[in-house]
């Protein structure tokens, strides 16, 4: 019986070594799965948190954008409508101003006028007219 109880205790030897093992791969695998899963819970909340700042960001350079370049560009854009608005009526009220034949803005603006209307030409001066409209 000696044997028989040495033969036992052998055999259970031989088998708890891998088994032992064997539970404690499975005990750590779980462990080991569960710290990867809270891992990716991590990482996914950290990417939720940066695009969360990447438009908070976005929406800061909008502002800014709006409020520093695209409203002050607006109120100048509006301010030269008036000033060019102002500059049409005078330019309009030229003809029937009694020294519009001695203009020299109206012997200006003419010369202006033929330098756009003759593209890759130099500009040729005019003298101003005695009144008459050369167009005419």
């Amino acid at each position: 019986m000696e044997h028989l109880t040495t033969i036992i205790l052998a055999i259970i030897a031989i088998v708890e070594a891998p088994l032992t093992a064997w539970i404690s791969s499975k005990l750590l695998k779980g462990k080991y799965q569960e710290e990867i899963k809270k891992l990716h819970e991590e990482v996914r909340t950290m990417q939720e948190d940066v695009r969360s700042r990447e438009l908070t960001n976005d929406k800061t350079v909008i502002e800014m954008t709006m409020k520093y370049v695209v409203e002050p560009v607006k109120i100048e854009m509006m301010s030269m409508r008036k000033e060019i608005g102002k500059l049409k009526n005078a330019i309009e009220k030229i003809p029937t101003c009694p020294h519009s034949a001695t203009c020299p803005v109206s012997a200006e603006l003419r010369r202006i006028e033929d330098a756009d209307a003759a593209p890759g030409k130099p500009g040729r001066k005019r003298k101003p007219s005695s009144g008459a409209d050369p167009e005419d």
